[in-house]
């Protein structure tokens, strides 16, 4: 029979194997705070209290000589000193999981023969362990959830609109979730806030033309145009960046909008993986029916030898900065480029590889000159490196297009359109719209994220026959 072990942060050890003497309690502890009166027996419960647990892990695995020792201690040190806490799962408690961090150190190891013996400290700061994800899909507007953990859990429930709608709500009979603002039908009228113009995900070049070769975009972001693009896993890559003695050259393809768009909305979803001596361009350009430049705005390494130095960068006019951060590097990005009658709103986000935003950075600009108006009417993608140093690996991902209506007070906007997937996310109290925090659409006083009880837990969805939805959560036990 194989000798037990355990998984911490993903990895498993063939050599390593547990001996009896674990120190983990049989429950999570809790402490009890207990209020005494002089001259009453007793005391009162005034407070309790959920503590990290602590223990120790005896282990044993064998070495050749003390060369050899030696070895797999650095390597052990390697593999479970972390700076946060990480999974870690024992051959003995199958199907649970518990986030620990070791503590201390590695107990000094007791050498009998090839055999060595020693004690690693697991501090869980979160004292519970974890059962696999369950997921669950509703098929009416109310559904009963069976949690068989011994503690409360919280759900992520992802609700995928079937048309546009003005708000969502979950409830479980004692509390409920609310995004968006419902309607009175008597004052109130369902408008679109954004209307979508374009929404390519990049997974073809169907409607975009290649921008001449030899052609100078304006601006410092821009640069001449050579090379092509190929077709990467549902994102643009460059296959070749053409040459420029001279300074920064690679491909650019554009396209046209169905309308020219005044007030407008641009999202822009790309790559940019940076290191010391690349460099590289992965920028968007707006172009008016004139082919004039009214924004640009991108990821730009222009440093050479100096570690990771990605720019965020946001112009109008081709040459008028209006957003300029350092920080963004060896990531995915959403850049969004909003200009609502005078007011410009620049925004940076990092993406999670799930899609989830984080790292939010945002800045304004009032073009109280009226310079920078002209509606836009094109869009031209520019991804390039200078002379011939390395590029950065770039990718275009997305590209996504609004124009802005003015609503009127008595006019409610739709939060999201068909397709559109609202995440209320009760792990990481956060209320998502396509992987974007929307934590301003919380408009209701009433409503609070709630968790699983154990036992039957019934929710319901509203409004009706709006959502294809989703409910994940993992069972917790004390």
């Amino acid at each position: 029979m194989p000798k037990k072990s355990f998984t911490f942060n993903g990895v498993r050890k063939p050599w390593l194997h547990m001996t009896r003497g674990r120190t983990k309690p049989l429950f999570t502890p809790v402490q009890r705070n207990v209020l005494t009166v002089p001259g009453m027996p007793g005391g009162h419960i005034e407070s309790s209290q959920i503590e990290p647990i602590s223990f120790i892990q005896p282990i044993a695995f064998t070495a050749k000589d003390d060369q050899h020792a030696l070895q797999i201690k650095d390597e052990l040190a390697e593999w479970l000193i972390t700076d946060k806490p990480a999974s870690l799962q024992f051959d003995d408690e199958p199907g649970r999981t518990y986030y620990a961090i070791v503590q201390n150190t590695i107990e000094d190891f007791e050498r009998i023969g090839i055999l060595r013996q020693g004690a690693i400290n697991f501090l869980c700061l979160d004292p519970y362990s974890y059962g696999e994800e369950q997921t669950y899909e509703f098929t009416e507007d109310a559904g009963i959830i069976e949690n068989n953990g011994t503690a409360p859990s919280s759900p992520i429930i992802e609700l995928e609109a079937i048309k546009p709608i003005t708000f969502a709500l979950v409830s479980n009979g004692d509390k409920y979730n609310m995004i968006g603002k419902s309607i009175n039908v008597d004052i109130n009228e369902p408008a679109e806030k954004l209307t979508t113009i374009l929404n390519n995900r990049m997974d073809n070049f169907t409607g975009w033309t290649n921008t001449t070769a030899g052609f100078a975009l304006k601006g410092p972001l821009g640069g001449i145009v050579d090379g092509s693009f190929t077709l990467g896993n549902g994102q643009w890559m460059v296959s070749d960046y053409g040459s420029n003695p001279n300074g920064w050259h690679g491909p650019s393809k554009r396209t046209s909008f169905s309308e020219s768009l005044q007030d407008f909305q641009v999202d822009f979803f790309l790559t940019q993986l940076n290191f010391a001596g690349e460099l590289g361009k992965n920028v968007i350009y707006l172009l008016d029916e004139k082919d004039d430049v009214v924004a640009s705005f991108g990821s730009v390494d222009k440093t050479i030898a100096a570690g990771y130095n990605s720019k965020v960068q946001f112009y109008l006019g081709g040459t008028r900065l209006i957003f300029d951060f350092v920080g963004f590097n060896n990531t995915q990005m959403w850049l969004r480029l909003k200009r609502e009658g005078t007011l410009f709103t620049a925004t940076a986000y990092q993406l999670t590889e799930d899609g989830k935003t984080y790292n939010e950075v945002t800045d304004t600009f009032e073009d109280r000159l009226g310079e920078y108006q002209a509606p836009i009417r094109q869009a031209a993608v520019y991804v390039a490196t200078f002379k011939e140093y390395r590029a950065t690996r770039m990718y275009v991902n997305r590209l996504i297009v609004a124009r802005v209506n003015d609503l009127s007070e008595n006019e409610v906007p739709y939060i999201v359109e068909k397709g559109d997937i609202i995440t209320f996310d009760h792990v990481e109290s956060d209320y998502r719209i396509n992987g974007e925090s929307r934590m301003d659409l919380k408009k209701s006083l009433g409503g609070d994220f709630f968790k699983l009880q154990p036992g039957k837990n019934s929710l319901a969805f509203h409004p009706s026959d709006a959502f294809l939805k989703k409910l994940r959560f993992r069972e917790r036990f004390r």
